[in-house]
């Protein structure tokens, strides 16, 4: 889809304030879409506003705090993919759609063999602590 860039558009790119003409036509152009990740979008938020007791004394090393922030990243790539796409910046928002993916496996991964994650994790820390 092109949607012909005009005005202040042109001159300031995606920082424009006119912008909002652009984004009203992507929306409209792909509405079942947009209608579909504003769903998947809501029923996520819902998950993580959600307010659930999880304690720990092994910080990180706990496989649900660290699937937690994994789901948490991943529901912020998700908004940042649409927020991208509304835009036309469709490089842009197919970069965080992997990193949506990426995380996805990786809470699969920690759901089907959290020790394995658990020792990924303490090398990862190891090695950042060697670089310092």
């Amino acid at each position: 889809m092109e949607i012909p860039l005009s005005g202040d558009v042109l001159k300031n790119g995606y920082l424009s304030a006119d912008l909002t003409s652009h984004i009203a036509k992507i929306r409209a152009h792909c509405a079942p879409w947009f209608e579909h990740a504003e769903r998947l979008n809501q029923l996520a938020q819902r998950i993580a506003t959600t307010q659930s007791d999880i304690t720990s004394d092994t910080g990180l090393a706990d496989a649900r705090l660290l699937a937690l922030m994994l789901q948490n990243r991943a529901l912020s790539n998700f908004q940042g993919t649409i927020l991208m796409t509304e835009r036309g910046m469709i490089v842009e928002a197919r970069t965080l759609a992997r990193s949506c993916l990426e995380s996805a496996l990786c809470l699969a991964g920690i759901g089907a063999d959290p020790e394995h994650w658990r020792s990924m994790l303490h090398d990862e820390l190891a090695l950042k602590k060697t670089m310092k």
